[in-house]
């Protein structure tokens, strides 16, 4: 029987936009909906993800000021947009079928 490598290497670059209360927040949902993505994408059993770039692309900051009763007790409401380019090395087992 004839030996068959079928681990498999893909390099993919992957632009995401996302958003939350902090930059930190924002680059943690961008991280989690590439892994949604490249699971989409890729066909096979992905052993390993390797992020090796991560690049801003555009920042945005959304400041509000809330108020009780439009009046009373002002507070700031932060929210962060920002998008990412993501370069991603995916390690995986191709469809054995």
């Amino acid at each position: 029987m004839k030996s068959k490598q079928i681990l498999k290497h893909l390099d993919k670059e992957i632009i995401i936009k996302a958003s939350g209360k902090t930059k930190n927040e924002a680059l943690t949902r961008a991280v989690a909906e590439l892994r949604k993505q490249v699971y989409k994408e890729v066909d096979g059993l992905i052993l390993k993800m390797d992020p090796s770039e991560v690049y801003i692309l555009n920042e945005e900051k959304k400041v509000e000021i809330e108020k009780f009763l439009f009046f009373f007790m002002p507070r700031e409401k932060v929210q962060y947009f920002m998008e990412f380019e993501i370069k991603v090395h995916i390690s995986y087992v191709d469809n054995l079928e």
